[in-house]
């Protein structure tokens, strides 16, 4: 089965973090063999490179702010979810 609802972002923004990030990704795409260019990303998750470990870290900063009873919350937008190293029992714990 596939989503019944569909939905395309588009970002528009003069935040130069961004937009300095957003340019290293094209480098990278038109020279793929430059995989460091996307570890200094600063300000977005670039899949595969730092995602996955940023997003750990920041589903656990919640789960930590919640426990402390402190404001938390968890949004996601995903096309697809593979659970090969643990993305459910992440989010599962999460929403205790």
């Amino acid at each position: 089965n596939t989503s019944a609802v569909y939905g395309d972002h588009c970002l528009l923004t003069s935040n130069r973090l961004i937009m300095d990030d957003i340019n290293k990704v094209f480098a990278y795409l038109e020279n793929p063999k430059n995989q460091h260019i996307l570890r200094q990303c600063k300000s977005i998750l670039v899949s595969p490179m730092s995602m996955r470990k940023q997003l750990t870290g920041l589903i656990n900063k919640e789960i930590k702010n919640a426990k402390a009873k402190k404001q938390s919350s968890i949004i996601l937008k995903m096309n697809s979810l593979s659970d090969q190293t643990g993305w459910c029992v992440i989010l599962t714990t999460a929403l205790r």
